[in-house]
């Protein structure tokens, strides 16, 4: 099928099952190799053992071995930030071979409306999975800090998962019924209304929601965790606290509702910098040069190319 599409290239969506198959198929067909890593995996395993962290074969120890079997023999490695693109030369991932590679999102979608939207009390929006691994369990502690400084406020959170019912206990538990109201699952346009009403985003562990709350001029406070701070930068483009410090990321979400000005100014320029970073024309062409690069390769001798992958040393 690769050969009769004229397929031009390989491209693995992870560095374990997926990437196996392409790797094997890149050997029978003479095509280049590539893989994109989108997560630290490592990284998730230890925050949640028993989640979502890929088990090849149902074993951790040879997910890891299979991971750095592969992006030591990729002919490039497509990262989507700055972090992710560290990680795998961690774990063995040829520097040479590293690009970043940012998804794109269009900020035209969450543009910020056009007049300011001041609810009462003031809302603070989450956008995330219900989940361990996003720290949706801080949550609670990071409420009953707030209301404890003496400051009025809803917390109003888009999504679903796993940890729903546990957070929901704890929610009952702590007497936070009024403070912290669950949406469940919303689309693109409830999240769009739910940042465009928010005078503050909470961020804990993002992906797409970090992107879209700057594009929506909105302060995100976010702990410093992977490639946030690529993003975040305290009191210019939000505010950016230790993982895992619900004080003080209580504290930044109280400074930014009592200073509506400044919190709207923060957004202004997160919403710049998220623009500039993910320009859709700048990241295309980014993976066109891309694409590009692993065409040529096709010109390297198929025999070269399996004599040169032979003598990668075995990860340890």
């Amino acid at each position: 099928m690769v050969c009769k599409n004229k397929v031009d290239f390989i491209r693995a969506q992870d560095p374990f099952l997926c990437g196996l198959i392409g790797y094997a198929i890149s050997l029978l067909t003479a095509r280049p190799f590539c893989i994109s890593v989108h997560a630290d995996y490592e990284r998730m395993n230890q925050m949640d053992p028993g989640g979502a962290a890929p088990r090849f074969l149902g074993s951790y120890n040879l997910t890891r071995h299979l991971e750095k079997f592969l992006l030591a023999r990729s002919d490039l490695v497509l990262a989507v930030s700055g972090y992710i693109a560290e990680y795998v030369k961690r774990c063995g991932a040829r520097p040479e071979r590293v690009r970043v590679f940012r998804h794109f999102i269009d900020p035209r979608f969450f543009d910020p409306p056009t007049e300011t939207i001041r609810a009462e009390p003031p809302v603070v929006s989450v956008v995330s999975r219900l989940s361990r691994q996003k720290y949706i369990l801080d949550l609670p502690r990071i409420a009953v800090a707030l209301a404890g400084m003496g400051v009025d406020f809803r917390i109003e959170v888009a999504g679903d998962g796993e940890a729903r019912r546990e957070l929901e206990k704890k929610i009952k538990d702590l007497e936070l019924s009024d403070r912290i109201v669950l949406l469940g699952y919303q689309d693109r346009q409830g999240v769009a209304d739910l940042l465009g009403r928010s005078s503050a985003c909470l961020v804990l562990c993002g992906g797409a929601s970090l992107l879209e709350t700057a594009a929506m001029s909105k302060p995100p406070v976010a702990y410093d965790w992977e490639w946030h701070s690529e993003i975040v930068e305290t009191g210019n483009t939000g505010m950016l606290v230790p993982e895992g410090d619900t004080f003080g990321a209580a504290k930044a979400l109280k400074y930014l509702l009592q200073n509506p000005e400044l919190a709207a100014d923060m957004g202004r320029q997160a919403r710049e910098r998220v623009t500039e970073m993910y320009q859709r024309d700048h990241l295309l062409e980014t993976r066109r040069a891309a694409y590009a690069e692993l065409i040529g390769l096709r010109s390297v001798d198929a025999s070269t190319r399996v004599t040169s992958e032979s003598t990668v040393r075995e990860p340890q």
